[in-house]
């Protein structure tokens, strides 16, 4: 996966045998999700990297750790 991906995994058992039926259960979930996030407006950072090359510009100074523009991630 990228590195912007948010991974999680969800298991459940489809008695049917249907693997159709098995992998359109799946996305129907998986789009569950997507629009309960978007109705309770949750949203996630992404990462981004940013690539300075030498001799060009001065690179900006980095905002303070506790800045509403930064967002760590747990370690």
């Amino acid at each position: 996966m990228a590195s912007s991906a948010l991974e999680f995994e969800s298991v459940f058992f489809v008695p049917s045998g249907d693997d159709l039926l098995a992998l359109n259960l799946q996305e129907e979930v998986s789009l569950q999700i997507m629009e309960q996030f978007q109705r309770e407006a949750i949203a996630f950072a992404y990462s981004t990297q940013t690539l300075f090359l030498e001799g060009g510009p001065t690179p900006p100074e980095k905002p303070p750790v506790n800045s509403p523009l930064v967002m760590s991630s747990p370690a």
